[in-house]
């Protein structure tokens, strides 16, 4: 006898670890459409923290008096890495 929760066929859930373990416990054969709202939360606190880490190595740069032939490629790079990140984030948002 197959149980109700084989039956179903789709599950709406957020990315709570938790929630994740439990349909696939109990309803693996069911797609699991994540929610939008929660998976961009992530992708801003993921943002956040590449902004964050490229701010801390933005000052450690500039308390110097001058860049040197090796830190400007890491100033150009460090600047590109937030651009793309916002950009990954702004793209997900048109899918």
């Amino acid at each position: 006898m197959i149980g109700f929760a084989q039956k179903i066929e789709f599950v709406c859930s957020d990315v709570w670890k938790p929630y994740l373990q439990l349909i696939e416990q109990h309803c693996s054969q069911a797609l699991n459409i994540l929610e939008r709202f929660h998976i961009v939360a992530k992708m801003n606190k993921a943002l956040d923290e590449v902004r964050a880490a490229e701010a801390r190595r933005l000052v450690q740069l500039k308390r110097k008096e001058s860049l040197t032939d090796h830190q400007l490629p890491d100033l150009l790079r460090y600047n590109l890495k937030s651009v793309r990140a916002y950009l990954h984030t702004e793209d997900f948002q048109q899918f």
